[in-house]
């Protein structure tokens, strides 16, 4: 990957999570809390991997409308995309994560984004310390 695509902010499909296999190891790994996300996280095994993958989880039984649904994983995505620097370094390249949404309400774009940061930076110094 060269350097202008590593500076730019983008999310592609390659960094999210869709493997069955690697979708029940997270959610068997370990976790962390901070209102309104449960995050659960591990390194992957894969040798090609090269970002950090997610997904992005928002429950049906929370928000029954879809749109509402949609809304929250947009705000996350957008959120993830503009500071995932703080997970690109070259020890957290095999790290999956899976933001799971358990807020019962509908919050702005900067509280999530605030709670993300937050979540990121711990999960940066976890990771840092088991490596």
């Amino acid at each position: 990957m060269d350097l202008v695509a590593k500076d730019r902010c983008t999310f592609k499909k390659a960094e999210r999570l869709s493997s069955k296999t690697e979708i029940t190891k997270l959610f068997q790994s370990s976790s962390l809390f901070e209102y309104p996300f449960k995050v659960f996280y591990f390194c992957s095994t894969n040798t090609e991997q090269d970002l950090p993958k997610i997904l992005i989880s928002v429950s049906k039984k929370r928000f029954r409308r879809a749109n509402k649904r949609n809304t929250v994983k947009r705000r996350i995505r957008e959120a993830y995309r503009l500071n995932k620097a703080k997970l690109l370094n070259e020890k957290a390249k095999k790290l999956n994560v899976g933001f799971i949404y358990v807020g019962k309400e509908l919050h702005d774009f900067y509280f999530i984004e605030k709670k993300l940061n937050l979540i990121l930076a711990r999960l940066a110094s976890q990771y840092e310390t088991k490596i």
